[in-house]
């Protein structure tokens, strides 16, 4: 009694329903003969597709797990981040705010300076005006370093 292969990666005998079978002696130009019948180009069709959907699948599983560890991560780091008084505008990515505030409060100090009557409220503003121009120098100095560390990142 002759075996038979099924076509494909079925294994030896297994046969089931519209599975074509090659005979496992078959000379090499019988299963070329073999291979031009449609029901085995069906066959072979049907499972390269088949192939084909569980390598899909694996490939959405795999892009899933990834995409969940880096949502993961990023909730993480939003965890992570710790607000600084002072620094809170800086963690946003933007100093504008601070800048404005700074320079605004600035302003008023040397508007104290010349409007103030008493020599007292002149030298508190002037302290003032020194406090915040100091405060405002950092600012623009924090930022300055800021463009240039994400300068470096990018290359």
């Amino acid at each position: 009694a002759e075996t038979a292969t099924p076509v494909g990666d079925s294994p030896v005998g297994a046969g089931g329903e519209g599975q074509p079978m090659i005979p496992e002696t078959a000379k090499p130009a019988e299963i070329s003969a073999a291979m031009k019948n449609p029901e085995v180009q069906r066959y072979l069709l049907k499972d390269q597709e088949a192939a084909l959907e569980k390598e899909k699948e694996e490939v959405r599983t795999v892009l899933a797990e990834r995409h969940k560890d880096v949502r993961r991560q990023k909730e993480e780091k939003k965890r992570s981040v710790r607000w600084i008084p002072g620094r809170a505008t800086e963690e946003q990515g933007s100093l504008f705010w601070e800048i404005t505030i700074t320079l605004l409060a600035d302003v008023a100090c040397f508007y104290l300076v010349f409007a103030a009557k008493g020599v007292f409220i002149s030298a508190v503003g002037v302290v003032l005006v020194a406090f915040f121009t100091l405060l405002l120098i950092d600012s623009f100095r924090t930022l300055r370093d800021r463009k240039r560390h994400s300068a470096q990142k990018r290359d």
